[in-house]
């Protein structure tokens, strides 16, 4: 399992260089390693350690080894908003090609019994939905393929049978698919609103939509929706190639 780690900020009393930092953060996943062993001893796990900027090291890391995806921790009393590398995570997720799991830190994972898609209806989330599939191709999990609605006099429930169509082959046939139109005139209200609501084990999405992942990782966004979800976000990227099964 390859596991990208940026430890996060502590206070010093005094200024460390670099290599005294790396040394700390190496000793720090020493530790986290044998804690994570003890956990799960039938995972392979190895530990690396890189000093630079967050978003360009993951990056470039997870092309150069061959990453599958990337886990990012959030953690904080507004759920989703308060990330472990703030404003980094929309950044990362809008600039790596892999997919990216965003997973607050109150998340307690029951298994991926409950997922659901949010899509504006583009021809470009029928990649994702192929990704989707290639991720999730056993089990029996339920998809809910979720739209916003936040225009007038619009057939949505037509629109997303026609968007449907194309891809509606290429899911697990054991998977339980229902499809949800939300009439709102603000998308990330309708989704709040929604995940309160609803039983959600992974909210999943394109991560073309820019705008949509700064707004959710926005803190002051966060704080005016009061949000205190504890579900888990995974980014999917157009174009990118899933070889094999990643959840199970």
């Amino acid at each position: 399992m390859s596991s990208l780690y940026l430890g996060g900020l502590r206070e010093q009393d005094e200024i460390l260089s670099a290599i005294e930092l790396e040394q700390i953060e190496e000793e720090q996943l020493a530790s986290w390693k044998i804690k994570a062993k003890h956990l799960y001893p039938d995972v392979p796990f190895e530990v690396r350690t890189s000093t630079g900027f967050p978003v360009e090291l993951i990056r470039e890391n997870a092309g150069s080894h061959g990453v599958r995806l990337v886990v990012m921790g959030t953690k904080g009393a507004h759920g989703i908003g308060d990330t472990l590398l703030g404003s980094h995570t929309a950044n990362l997720i809008n600039r790596c090609s892999c997919p990216v799991l965003a997973v607050p830190q109150q998340a307690r994972y029951t298994g991926f019994e409950s997922i659901v898609f949010a899509t504006d209806l583009s021809t470009e989330d029928h990649q994702a939905i192929e990704q989707l599939a290639a991720l999730f191709n056993s089990g029996s999990a339920s998809l809910t393929l979720l739209h916003i609605e936040d225009r007038f006099g619009v057939d949505a429930e037509a629109d997303m049978d026609a968007w449907f169509h194309p891809v509606s082959g290429t899911l697990p046939a054991n998977m339980i698919i229902s499809k949800l139109i939300i009439r709102n005139d603000d998308v990330l209200h309708g989704l709040h609103s929604f995940l309160e609501a609803n039983k959600t084990d992974l909210l999943v999405t394109s991560a073309r939509r820019r705008n949509f992942f700064e707004r959710i990782f926005d803190k002051s966004v966060t704080r005016q929706l009061a949000q205190r979800e504890n579900t888990p976000i995974l980014a999917l990227h157009a174009g990118h190639h899933i070889k094999s099964q990643v959840f199970f």
